[in-house]
C-alpha cells in the first residue's frame, strides 16, 4: 500500500482558492504545514456580517466573549496577591456549539492583507464602524462592496462617505432627514421601514431638481394595507407639478398597472410605481412609460 503524498505547491494553491472559506479557516487551524500558502491566496467570503461581538461568514457564526476563569487551586497560596481568577478570549462558534478558551495571539495585518468582502450588515454607529472599517478595506484595494446594511439611528449620522457611495445596493433601516436622502448617491437603495411618504414626495421634488444618473432606483415598503396606502401615495404625487398618469410596462400585467412620470430632460424620465409590496422611484430612459 502506498504512503500518502503531501500536495504539491501549486496543487494546494488552486484547492485553498476554492476551498469553502470555513473549512479553510479550520484547516489553516489544524494544519500548520499549509499556512505558508494559506497566507498569499485570497479568502473568499460571499457574506460577511459584522457586529461588536460577533462575525459571521457565509452560513458560520463566530462569537467573540470575555471570559472569567478560576485559577487553580494549587497555585493560589504560592502568589497570593494574585486574584483567583484571570481573564481570556472564549472562541465560539454558532452561539456557543463549539466554544475554545485562546490566547489572541493573531496580528490583525495578518488578516488584513488577505480580506475580500462582498456583503457588509452594520447595526451599531454607522460613523463609527465605517470609519474603523474603511482602512481595512482600503487596505486590500478594495473599493466597492455588493451589498452595504445600514441601521441609521439619528438625522445627525453623516452618511456622506466613501464606502457608503461605493456600495451596489445600499439598504437602509430608519428613517433619514432631507440632509441624509442627500447625501445618497448610490443608483439602488431600498428601504425597510413602513411609512415613508413624506421622503417619496421629498426626493420627487429633489430629482426633479438635480437629476440622478439613470438607472437610480429607491424601493419604499408598504406592507399590511398596500392597497389604501398606494393609492393615497400616488393621489398625493399626482397634485406635484407636471405629473403625467402612465403605464408602466413591468408591472401593466399587474393590480397596480399605472405610474406617475415625470419628464426629467432628454435622456431621462422619472416613474414612481408600485410592484410586490414597494412604491419604487427609478430614472428611466425617456419614453419608458406607455401613454394610457
Amino acid at each position: 500500500m502506498n504512503k500518502s503524498q503531501p500536495l504539491a505547491y501549486q496543487t494546494s494553491k488552486a484547492i485553498l482558492l476554492y476551498l469553502n472559506a470555513n473549512l479553510r479557516l479550520e484547516l489553516a487551524q489544524a494544519c500548520p504545514a499549509i499556512r505558508t500558502v494559506d497566507r498569499i491566496i485570497p479568502l473568499r467570503i460571499y457574506n460577511l456580517k459584522l457586529s461588536p461581538m460577533d462575525v459571521q461568514i457565509n452560513d458560520t457564526t463566530y462569537g467573540v466573549r470575555l471570559y472569567k476563569v478560576p485559577r487553580r487551586t494549587e497555585h493560589m497560596g504560592m502568589k497570593p496577591h494574585e486574584m483567583p481568577y484571570y481573564y481570556c478570549i472564549g472562541f465560539n462558534v454558532n452561539h456557543g456549539k463549539k466554544t475554545e478558551l485562546v490566547d489572541y495571539t493573531c496580528k490583525l495585518v495578518d488578516a488584513v492583507n488577505h480580506l475580500i468582502v462582498r456583503d457588509v450588515i452594520i447595526s451599531c454607529d454607522v460613523s463609527k464602524a465605517l470609519d474603523e472599517f474603511g482602512p481595512l478595506l482600503n487596505s486590500t484595494g478594495q473599493h466597492s462592496l455588493q451589498s452595504l446594511q445600514i441601521v441609521v439611528h439619528d438625522d445627525n449620522d453623516d452618511l456622506d462617505h466613501a464606502i457608503i457611495k461605493s456600495a451596489e445596493v445600499l439598504t437602509v433601516e430608519g428613517y433619514l432627514s432631507h440632509e441624509q436622502l442627500r447625501q445618497l448617491s448610490n443608483r439602488r437603495v431600498i428601504f425597510c421601514n413602513y411609512g415613508y411618504q413624506r421622503e417619496i414626495l421629498f426626493l420627487v421634488g429633489e430629482w426633479k431638481r438635480n437629476t440622478p444618473v439613470a438607472g437610480t432606483h429607491y424601493s419604499f415598503p408598504v406592507f399590511a394595507i398596500a392597497d389604501q396606502v398606494v393609492y393615497e401615495a400616488f393621489d398625493e404625487i399626482r397634485q406635484l407639478e407636471a405629473s403625467s398618469e402612465r403605464l408602466y410596462p413591468e408591472t401593466r400585467e399587474t393590480k397596480f398597472p399605472h405610474c406617475i412620470t415625470f419628464k426629467l430632460s432628454n435622456e431621462s424620465e422619472l416613474n414612481v410605481y408600485y410592484e410586490q409590496e414597494y412604491i419604487h422611484l427609478k430614472i428611466d430612459p425617456p419614453g419608458h412609460s406607455i401613454p394610457l
